[in-house]
């Protein structure tokens, strides 16, 4: 797990994400999704994805978005009746990044992943059956929610404070460690973001909008070693290209994402 700039450990959980107006579709949605944390829905759709083990939804299950971002929800309201009209039409559309597992669309044309899955069986309880799927950059998920481009991002999305700030936040379904994909051997010896604090030589991936920017300025690695992308694959085709020296993610992308290119 990464540590903070105060070398506090970090729990990467994500969490879906509203507007901030869009209070009552929030409550409701995180009413359902705890009912489902309590009976075991979660984990059994999230383990259905090897990447995840039931003790990484159990550590989510014993935490709420306020555990993890103390200002989160404080800027909720009700007023915008968006509840009552995804229930009305019955059907939604929502954000995702095309990140395997987390949130992408699957051969199919269908929205899949944890948290599409995980969103779907919610959305039903309340409802709403069809579910129509935007795919944006990651760094773009928040604006195109703030924007109206879609109503709910279901893409796996780490809660955290300067988040919160703009959207509202879920509980959270899930917890896992972060990861880093390397060249193969591994070289340059490569083993936290202490490395590239070690070595000015060295230069770490990662993507626009993510939180991995911030894990990195945290633990004090220059930003001219630093290299950001806007997206998750043209990372991993740097690093196997020999541009960068590290792809930083979570631990289930990365090693989806090296077992792809294996």
């Amino acid at each position: 797990f990464p540590v903070d700039a105060e070398g506090n450990e970090v729990l990467p959980c994500g969490g879906y994400g509203f507007r901030l107006e869009d209070g009552d579709f929030h409550q409701a949605f995180n009413e359902q999704l705890n009912e489902f944390r309590e009976d075991g829905t979660t984990t059994e759709i999230i383990t259905s994805y090897e990447d995840f083990t039931e003790e990484d939804v159990e550590m989510a299950n014993n935490l709420t978005a306020q555990d993890i971002a103390p200002n989160a929800n404080q800027n909720a309201s009700t007023g915008s009746g968006t509840l009552a009209q995804l229930q009305e039409s019955g059907s939604i559309t929502i954000g995702v990044a095309n990140e395997v597992p987390f949130g992408f669309v699957g051969e199919d044309g269908e929205a899949t992943g944890i948290a599409p899955d995980v969103a779907r069986e919610v959305l039903a309880e309340l409802g709403i059956e069809e579910i129509d799927v935007q795919v944006v950059e990651f760094g773009q998920l928040i604006g195109g929610l703030q924007a109206g481009q879609f109503d709910l991002i279901a893409a796996g999305m780490y809660i955290n404070e300067e988040r919160a700030e703009q959207i509202l936040f879920s509980d959270p379904d899930y917890c896992v460690a972060e990861g880093l994909a390397v060249a193969a051997g591994n070289p340059e010896g490569i083993e936290n973001y202490q490395s590239f604090v070690d070595n000015p030589d060295l230069t770490l991936a990662v993507a626009t909008g993510t939180v991995e920017v911030g894990y990195a300025e945290d633990a004090g690695i220059p930003d001219e070693q630093l290299e950001v992308f806007p997206d998750i694959d043209s990372m991993y085709q740097a690093l196997a290209a020999g541009e960068v020296d590290a792809v930083s993610g979570t631990a289930a992308t990365v090693q989806r994402q090296v077992d792809a290119r294996s």
